[in-house]
Parts: C-alpha cells; structure tokens; sequence
C-alpha cells in the first residue's frame, strides 16, 4: 500500500511512541521540537529518563493482564461506575437528544417546526 506508507512517513511521532519502540535518538528530538526552547532549567535527557521509566512500569503492570480482569476485584467496581455513567446518559435519552431534529425532518414537518423543536442547546441556529 504505497498511499498508507506515503502518509505514514509524514505523520509526527510523540516522544512516549519512540521510547516504547526503542528509538531514544527519535524520542529525544520529538521532545525537542515540542518544548520552547526558552525554558533553560528543562533537561531533555532527564524527561526521556521519566518516560522510559514509566514505559517500564506500565510494562511490568500490564504483565498478564486481560480482558477479564475488568471484572475482578478493583477494576470490577470501576467497571460498575464507567458502565453505570453510560446507562445513565443512554437511558436519559442524551443519544437521541442530538438527533431530534433530524428525526423530525425525517417526517416531514416544515424546517421552522423542527428548529422550534430541538433542544435548547441547539436553538441557536435560525
């Protein structure tokens, strides 16, 4: 596929991308081209020390770790409270909400019913 690869070549790669797949040389000038170059106390090779650091334990803490374990122990009541939210938002009707308008002109009442009829946060369009 020579389109992806073309457009894979021009794409920037962030300084945490380059550590992970050993590219330190990468990472450090990725990092340079983010920082302000008026910051005289920031050590480049201190933050690329962090981050590998960091790389490594993320490594050692997801040594092991699946799918599953989303619904076992802590990371169950976590699960609970994140799919809790979604219903909440769901069921509230916050996915149609959006979408209200565009049903209405779906049944084909005139465009001034359907802007009157749309949410509040969504009437500033006339």
């Amino acid at each position: 596929m020579p389109t992806r690869r073309r457009a894979d070549n021009g794409t920037f790669r962030s300084p945490w991308w380059h550590v992970r797949h050993g590219n330190k040389a990468a990472a450090k000038k990725s990092l340079l081209r983010l920082t302000s170059r008026n910051q005289p106390d920031f050590d480049v090779d201190e933050t690329i020390a962090m981050i590998e650091h960091t790389d490594e334990l993320e490594k050692h803490m997801s040594q092991g770790v699946g799918f599953l374990d989303c619904f076992k122990g802590v990371d169950l009541r976590r699960t609970e409270i994140v799919v809790g939210i979604w219903l909440v938002q769901t069921l509230g009707g916050q996915n149609l909400m959006g979408y209200f308008a565009y049903f209405l002109c779906v049944g084909n009442p005139s465009l001034r019913t359907t802007l009157d009829r749309r949410p509040s946060s969504y009437t500033d369009v006339a």
